[in-house]
């Protein structure tokens, strides 16, 4: 059989080498840690292209010792430049670049789709900063995703001390919405993992919401489940809600509430228990307001709190006098392990050149009060207003203060 001759073997291997090569020129190019010009780098790859040739067409000759090379390389071409691939990569761990992360997707049609991304960092230390490859479906109301991912730990290591698999999958249905999302990964041996997951579902009149997490960490496992409901109907609110958690803390809540915007009403309860308070805490409250007249400028309200270790009872009676006049006074009635304390306060509220003036205070039995007068007003941010007001008072030591404060306040 017919040989190839040097130049002819040499030439399958040019080609890719130019390739490569032009590819790295333009890589570098774009790489500002360096001082060279242009016409720096065009000399110092065309000699690096001349040597490249020169090394190729020396491997061959050593190589091919009786033509045998000569006829696999006839016959299969592709080896050739696979040949001049790892003659390129050769030379990238001589010089030992910091390599660009690269990445490719690929469209397979039907909503399908993979991709991969690869970080080698400097390839003279032979090591794989990061590698993902995955997998993802973008539906009509259905999105799946699945990623495997590896590389070097950031605690340093291996190049695969870092290793793990991610998935997620999201339907989004004509009343029912579902997510769930899951990891896992093994960093130098250490274990940490996810599952997580959340259903919304939407009636006519009411929402459902369920939820949940398990996860493991280098400080422990912990978890929660939790869930909401909510109906709306006729003016009509009710609400019921709560949360466990894994460590054996909980919380939950249920309320009933009116809508009527002349005469809303509120019942409401908590319930749970904390890690710093082994004790159940409580709480059961109560709110109404009711208009007094025909035209809404006069509304007496109140409310009824009963809680572990407090209640409290509140009347309060608010007069609008027209424009930007108002007044408004209020009962107060605290029990708690201390005793019970009475209060009695009350406030007037006008407008003076666009800000709001008012005068207030307020006197407790356990001789205490306070009595101000000032002016405060909004800014363009609706959270950000300021005041200014003199007082005076008196705490629960005996001790009496006055003065002039001024400041903002920020709502948020």
């Amino acid at each position: 059989m017919e040989n190839l001759s040097e130049d002819e073997l040499a030439g399958h291997v040019a080609p890719l080498i130019e390739d490569l090569l032009a590819s790295a020129q333009d890589a570098v190019a774009a790489d500002g840690s360096h001082d060279l010009s242009e016409a720096q780098l065009a000399t110092l790859f065309s000699e690096l292209d001349g040597q490249l040739d020169d090394a190729a067409k020396t491997l061959l000759q050593r190589l091919d010792v009786d033509g045998k090379l000569a006829q696999i390389a006839r016959n299969h071409t592709e080896l050739v430049s696979l040949a001049a691939v790892a003659a390129v990569v050769a030379w990238a761990l001589k010089t030992n670049p910091d390599l660009p992360e690269f990445g490719t997707d690929k469209d397979l049609g039907g909503g399908h789709s993979v991709s991969a991304n690869v970080d080698l960092g400097e390839l003279l230390n032979l090591t794989v900063q990061h590698l993902d490859a995955g997998w993802s479906y973008d539906g009509e109301n259905t999105d799946a995703s699945v990623t495997a991912f590896g590389g070097q730990s950031e605690n340093g290591g291996g190049a695969f001390d870092r290793w793990g698999l991610g998935a997620a999958l999201s339907h989004d249905g004509e009343n029912t919405d579902i997510d769930l999302d899951g990891r896992f990964q093994r960093d130098n041996g250490q274990d940490t993992w996810h599952l997580g997951g959340s259903a919304v579902h939407t009636g006519e009149h009411s929402t459902t919401t369920l939820g949940g997490r398990l996860e493991q960490t280098a400080d422990g496992r912990s978890g929660f489940l939790s869930g909401r409901h909510v109906h709306e109907q006729d003016q009509r609110r009710r609400e019921l809600g709560g949360r466990v958690n894994l460590d054996g803390t909980w919380s939950a809540d249920a309320g009933i509430s009116g809508l009527d915007p002349a005469n809303p009403w509120s019942l409401s309860a908590q319930a749970g228990r904390t890690s710093t308070d082994p004790e159940v805490d409580w709480s059961v409250t109560g709110k109404m307001a009711r208009q007094l007249d025909d035209d809404g400028r006069t509304v007496l309200s109140g409310q009824q709190t009963l809680a572990r270790d407090r209640s409290l009872s509140r009347l309060q009676l608010d007069h609008s006098m027209g424009g930007d006049h108002s007044a408004s006074a209020w009962l107060e009635r605290e029990r708690t392990a201390n005793g019970t304390i009475d209060a009695i306060g009350g406030s007037l509220n006008t407008s003076v050149l666009g800000a709001d003036a008012y005068a207030k205070g307020w006197m407790k039995s356990n001789d205490t009060w306070e009595a101000s007068a000032g002016i405060q007003k909004g800014t363009g941010t609706d959270d950000l207003s300021w005041f200014a007001e003199g007082f005076t008072s008196k705490d629960a030591i005996g001790q009496q203060d006055s003065g002039v404060r001024a400041g903002l306040r920020w709502r948020f």
